[in-house]
């Protein structure tokens, strides 16, 4: 789920594949170093970028980044069996077959800690849970599987599709769901998020 929103492969110049994660938060590269046995270092780089200020000017402004790269054949081929494409997946990544409900909690997970989030939105009072993609492959596949557990989800198509979770009970179904095997192993502060506007 990580390599889903947020990893990609690099080939080297002789040929080795690295996979590399850029996340803006550095807490899940130390929990994939701890699962991997990895022993590789979390690098720290700023990068700037552009914001929206409190005038609504976009203005150019430093965030910290954390990279980690990791080289391993057997860690690739595993994605690889995994995912189906590995390079320039963006817009072709397919909803992988996952052998049970406990991995399709942490696959969906490390996809969410990624590319989606919590929100409450007060003109309407309702709390809800999205996430964008660009493969509508892969969205129309998180859907059909969620739907499954009983989890209204629903797709709005924009220019990079979004998934969305927004009736009040199948959010909180969602997030008791979704946490609940290995809490401990997520971006903290999401789930922390998630369970604030449970009640909501």
């Amino acid at each position: 789920g990580w390599f889903v929103s947020d990893g990609n492969i690099h080939k080297t110049n002789s040929g080795s594949e690295v996979i590399q994660f850029t996340l803006k938060d550095k807490e899940p590269l130390y929990i994939l170093k701890d699962l991997l046995k990895y022993s590789g270092e979390i690098k720290t780089y700023n990068k700037t970028v552009k914001l929206q200020n409190d005038f609504g000017e976009k203005v150019p402004t430093k965030k910290e980044y954390y990279f980690l790269g990791i080289t391993n054949k057997a860690l690739v081929s595993f994605l690889s069996e995994t995912l189906n494409v590995l390079y320039n997946k963006t817009y072709t990544i397919e909803f992988p077959k996952i052998p049970n409900e406990d991995c399709l909690k942490m696959f969906i997970r490390g996809f969410w800690d990624g590319d989606g989030c919590f929100t409450y939105n007060t003109s309407n009072s309702v709390s809800y849970a999205s996430a964008h993609c660009a493969s509508i492959t892969f969205c129309e596949k998180f859907k059909e599987v969620l739907n499954s557990y009983n989890i209204d989800v629903y797709i709005l198509h924009t220019d990079c599709p979004e998934i969305r979770i927004y009736k009040k009970d199948h959010f909180n179904t969602f997030v008791n769901w979704l946490y609940s095997i290995y809490p401990e192993i997520c971006l903290s502060r999401k789930k922390d998020k998630a369970f604030s506007l449970i009640c909501k």
